[in-house]
């Protein structure tokens, strides 16, 4: 099963850091790998459309309107290569550009993002078919197209990144406890603001309370102790598990919206996989988890709870240990890429069976 992943990261020699492409191509295509399948991947704009024919199908991450994907989708349709367009994010509905993170956050206005979201829809309507990581993308999908070939292939977890060698030490009597907010990108400003008045409570109660922040975020530090809250730039995603492993608790907070809902579980399976309990504003792909670790805030009281409940136990209890294995063995990037090898197998069947009729 010939695959290539197309992107458009940012990151021309670092591609992987984009955590969209990270995800959707990278691990993807590690797993492919894994089986014995040709998967590879390449930015959109660097690819030589006489090399298209090596392939069974092309994916195209967050696909929109440009005369190089016209080209491929051309070549594609004239070689009979299947065509995926992938998304992860609430990117193609224009009528909910206001409420885009870009947005909230003042990084965009209204106008260029909805002016975005339409090149968006309509170059994923010229696909054979749409990949999507949540089930609330797929929903929407089939609501704004009234087309039912979606297929959901969640996100998961590299087998590689999961075998990055941690320290695992148990936490002492006085030892410093930390709470610890990975944004990944800088669109985030709203939704930690909804938990920084508990957050600084919590850490100026008790002196052995640190808030670790590790990417871009817009935040009131005056409101913490100067020693106690410590900030650090963009890391090597392979640094992030002794990061993990080092915490005891990790947060995830988002503010209710189309888009928050129809995010990924990522931030929870990261933290469970190295056994750190993850505090999560409820979503679907989220709620769908049920396992001692996992703590869902819905009010500020819950974010409460759940903070002096994590910060109190021992990282050491059982019900850390069944939270990491749990997610080590249902929300991988080899479980997902199952899921696809199985889908394409059934559309490839139907076809050859619709052939022979």
């Amino acid at each position: 099963m010939n695959t290539l992943f197309l992107h458009s990261s940012r990151h021309e020699l670092t591609p992987w850091r984009d955590g969209s492409t990270r995800y959707r191509c990278y691990h993807l295509a590690e797993s492919l790998r894994k089986k014995g399948h040709i998967a590879d991947i390449a930015p959109l704009t660097e690819v030589r459309i006489e090399h298209l024919s090596r392939y069974r199908t092309v994916c195209v991450l967050r696909p929109r309107t440009s005369k190089i994907l016209d080209q491929i989708l051309k070549r594609c349709r004239r070689l009979g290569i299947r065509t995926v367009a992938d998304v992860d994010d609430l990117v193609f509905i224009p009528r909910y550009s206001a409420l885009s993170p870009s947005v909230i956050n003042d990084q965009a206005t209204e106008f260029s993002v909805r002016a975005q979201f339409k090149r968006n829809l309509q170059a994923m309507l010229c696909f054979d078919e749409v990949t999507v990581a949540t089930e609330p993308l797929a929903h929407h999908w089939r609501e704004q197209t009234g087309r039912n070939r979606v297929t959901v292939i969640p996100n998961g977890l590299s087998s590689r990144w999961l075998d990055t060698p941690v320290q695992r030490t148990a936490r002492q009597a006085n030892a410093p406890r930390t709470i610890t907010y990975l944004p990944g990108s800088n669109s985030h400003n709203k939704d930690f603001s909804q938990i920084v008045d508990i957050l600084a409570e919590t850490v100026n109660r008790e002196k052995d309370i640190r808030l670790l922040i590790v990417g871009s975020l817009n935040t009131e530090e005056k409101k913490f102790p100067r020693n106690r809250l410590s900030r650090s730039p963009w890391i090597d995603y392979y640094k992030l598990p002794q990061i993990i492993a080092s915490s005891t608790v990790t947060l995830a907070p988002l503010v209710h919206s189309p888009f928050t809902h129809a995010k990924s579980h990522i931030k929870f399976i990261e933290s469970a996989a190295f056994g750190t309990p993850a505090i999560c504003s409820p979503n679907h792909d989220i709620c769908r988890h049920d396992v001692d670790g996992l703590h869902i805030a819905k009010t500020p009281d819950d974010w409460y709870a759940a903070l002096n409940k994590t910060l109190s136990n021992p990282r050491e209890s059982s019900e850390l240990c069944l939270m990491e294995q749990y997610v080590r063995q249902t929300a991988t990037a080899d479980e997902s890429a199952e899921t696809l090898l199985a889908h394409w197998q059934r559309d490839r069947t139907h076809t050859l069976q619709n052939a022979a009729v």
